[in-house]
């Protein structure tokens, strides 16, 4: 951004950059989080929070950063949801699959399957209503219109593929 060589930093605009710009604090603040949790203890209850810290920030270098003033905080808010959402399904889905791989019976694989099934539900909701809102937001369902559908509507259309297959397994365990 400086016009300097990758090798010589240009620490006046970094520093303005960091310090006097959204993404530049919400940098800061996501490396902070990461730092606690790398530094933490591995269980849950303490990586948590800064972990979803550190998730949050992503909004302000994501979709919802190109969105300004008022409506751009709700685009703001609605993508930490999805950030949070997504980072939760995961966390569960590890935490199922580590359960799943020790030895079991039918009927404790049934009770994981049945705890996991309404958390799962509401986040899957909750995925679905963010990711939505950011479509709409973002294109206004645009690239699904066009006759030629654009590279972003690809992947979008092969992560939703993915995402409704997860959800007739979901669907077929009930």
């Amino acid at each position: 951004m400086g016009g300097t060589h990758l090798a010589v930093p240009d620490w006046p605009s970094i520093g303005l950059i960091l310090g006097e710009t959204d993404i530049g604090r919400s940098l800061q603040l996501r490396l902070a989080a990461l730092a606690l949790v790398a530094l933490l203890s591995p269980r849950p209850a303490l990586l948590a929070l800064p972990a979803s810290i550190a998730l949050a920030t992503l909004a302000w270098s994501g979709h919802a950063a190109v969105t300004e003033g008022g409506l751009g905080m709700i685009h703001r808010v609605w993508e930490i949801a999805h950030m949070l959402a997504a980072g939760i399904w995961l966390a569960a889905l590890l935490r199922f699959l580590r359960g799943m791989l020790r030895p079991s019976t039918d009927h404790s694989i049934a009770l994981a399957l049945t705890r996991f099934a309404w958390p799962g539900t509401i986040i899957v909701t909750i995925l679905v209503a963010t990711g939505l809102f950011n479509l709409a937001k973002i294109t206004g369902f645009a690239p699904f219109r066009a006759s030629g559908l654009s590279p972003y509507a690809l992947l979008l259309g092969g992560k939703l593929l993915l995402f409704s297959a997860m959800l007739g397994l979901a669907a077929t365990n009930r």
